[in-house]
């Protein structure tokens, strides 16, 4: 049993997030029970708040909570279209929604500063969102760290670029020392071969620590990483990359979590693509995700990377015998779902029409 899946979350605020409740709940127990006040607690990409309030919340309950530790976090807070998908706010793109976090959080602002910078995001085909048109304010700082300022937990859920990671990286290696944690929230989402690529590349200093249903994997620091060692990273080959992001691929399969392999593997795509242009080498590797693809698995990332991969091949992909069969699991898979979620009284009444079918 997961430690963190016993946290209740009854008295924290549902602020607008993209994470799961596995994923608050555990940002809510690394505040509470991991924290230890060796070091600062820094978040990249806090967008409205809904990450930022759980682990703040954490922070409140620990007995080792100290004045002098603070919670930083940064995003250059500039609103952009997709957003609004997910929060209906009165925000025009371009900006920004500041103003709207620190209201959110207003009852952990002890706790907190605040930091309006931006990270050095090249515009990637592998990743729509950053294709978004946004009036960002001329003269904003990259995110930066004083290097003798001690982090003892680092949780980034904003770096959408090989560029943006490996700047985070360079910026906080200096102090992050062995026990420290590097949480990755986008380690499991389709296409974000940067981040296990270059973590896998750092595998002699990072060890995987937590592996979460959703997204999240968390790696503990095993020997301080050199700054030097991050710059090399400037670019990979691409049979380095593809070696990189499958033996992460691999970590995951051995820790019993298909599925999360299966998502990782979908980076394989995005990068051939985005290093070579090879249209029929990502068309291959799909075909190999798809194979690979546990049956009764969500099949989210797969529909998305689906979609995006037909986009540049400017044609529909014929759904092979392995791709129905994953819609029928998915069918199933959600049909039981349904019927273990409901009521005893609405189950056995479900299950007598169903007999007279």
């Amino acid at each position: 049993m997961k430690p963190w899946k016993c946290i209740s979350l009854a008295s924290v605020p549902l602020l607008p997030t993209m994470l799961s409740d596995e994923e608050r709940q555990y940002l809510f127990w690394l505040g509470s029970s991991e924290w230890t006040g060796a070091g600062d607690v820094v978040e990249i990409g806090p967008w409205l708040g809904g990450s930022t309030i759980s682990l703040a919340a954490g922070m409140r309950a620990n007995k080792r909570l100290s004045g002098e530790k603070r919670f930083h976090v940064f995003d250059n807070f500039i609103w952009v279209d997709y957003m609004a998908q997910r929060a209906p706010l009165p925000i025009r793109t371009g900006e920004s929604f500041q103003p709207i976090f620190l209201e959110n959080l207003r009852d952990y602002r002890d706790l907190l500063v605040s930091y309006c910078m931006e990270l050095p995001d090249e515009l990637l085909p592998s990743d729509p969102e950053t294709m978004q048109p946004v009036a960002v304010a001329a003269g904003l700082p990259l995110v930066d760290w004083p290097s003798n300022k001690a982090v003892e937990i680092l949780f980034v859920d904003g770096a959408k670029s090989w560029s943006a990671f490996r700047h985070l990286l360079i910026t906080f290696a200096p102090v992050l020392a062995p026990g420290s944690l590097l949480v990755c929230q986008d380690y499991k989402c389709w296409g974000n071969y940067w981040i296990t690529a270059l973590t896998q590349a750092l595998s002699a200093n990072l060890e995987v620590l937590h592996v979460l249903r959703e997204n999240t994997v968390a790696f503990r620091v095993k020997q301080r990483i050199a700054p030097e060692l991050v710059l090399q990273l400037r670019d990979v080959s691409l049979d380095e990359g593809i070696a990189l992001v499958r033996a992460a691929s691999q970590i995951l399969t051995d820790r019993s979590d298909r599925l999360g392999a299966a998502i990782v593997a979908t980076g394989l795509v995005n990068f051939v693509l985005d290093k070579s242009g090879d249209l029929a080498e990502a068309r291959r590797l799909y075909d190999e995700v798809v194979a690979a693809w546990p049956l009764g698995g969500n099949t989210h990332n797969l529909k998305r990377l689906r979609a995006w991969l037909e986009a540049h091949l400017g044609q529909s992909l014929p759904r092979g015998p392995r791709e129905r069969t994953l819609a029928i699991h998915e069918r199933l898979r959600a049909r039981i779902d349904w019927l273990v979620g409901m009521p005893p009284r609405a189950l056995r009444k479900t299950l007598r029409v169903l007999q007279c079918e």
